[in-house]
């Protein structure tokens, strides 16, 4: 005959009692882990918040700024209208007093010019003198200020002998090529002719030499 063994039922019991304070401790770290997120994520709204505040007063700063500047813009408009006004104003009150004359310009003649005594050019001196010739009359020309084509006439009456056929001779050249005849074209042919590239490179030379 078998005989049953039943464990006693008040083991059960004090095992459930000993489990209550496990559960409860755990449900304790979950409501504090809760209340932390919650807290966190509160305070990452209010910084939220607040940068949504930062941003929205900097742009009604700006919107300020940009007010100012304009009511600024208006008012120099405003002044600079009213400014031409009164000077339309003065301008119309102002006596008519007819156009200011014209500067009287003497004409400034050979006989004038050889008041100063300048000096001819045959084209038989060397070419320092040519050149001293040159900016002699240049000199007189500048001060009297006086115009181009007069510079050309006075320049060429000066020529004599050598110089005066070796002028003539280039003159035609030029006419015949179709060239404007003027005082720079006389200048530059001249120091061409009498006062080459070569000695004035020389004497450019010479002069770093002494210096």
């Amino acid at each position: 005959m078998c005989q049953w063994t039943m464990a006693p039922p008040h083991r059960a019991s004090q095992s459930s009692q000993g489990d209550a304070p496990d559960i409860a401790r755990a449900i304790e770290a979950m409501v504090a882990a809760l209340a932390q997120q919650s807290a966190a994520m509160m305070q990452q709204h209010e910084a939220s918040m607040q940068r949504q505040a930062a941003s929205l007063e900097q742009q009604q700063a700006v919107m300020q700024q940009m007010e100012a500047a304009k009511v600024a813009a208006e008012d120099a408009h405003r002044q600079h209208m009213e400014a031409l006004r009164q000077l339309e104003e003065n301008r119309a009150a102002a006596p008519v007093f007819g156009p200011e004359p014209r500067p009287v310009v003497r004409e400034w003649s050979l006989e004038n010019f050889l008041k100063h005594h300048p000096t001819k050019f045959d084209g038989k001196t060397n070419p320092d003198a040519a050149d001293q010739w040159l900016k002699d009359l240049e000199r007189i020309y500048d001060a009297k200020i006086c115009p181009a084509e007069n510079r050309l006439a006075f320049s060429v009456y000066m020529l004599t002998g050598e110089a005066e056929h070796w002028w003539s001779s280039t003159r035609s050249i030029l006419e015949e090529r179709d060239e404007p005849v003027t005082w720079e074209a006389f200048r530059e042919r001249f120091l061409f002719e009498y006062f080459p590239d070569s000695i004035r490179y020389a004497k450019e030379v010479e002069f770093l030499q002494l210096t």
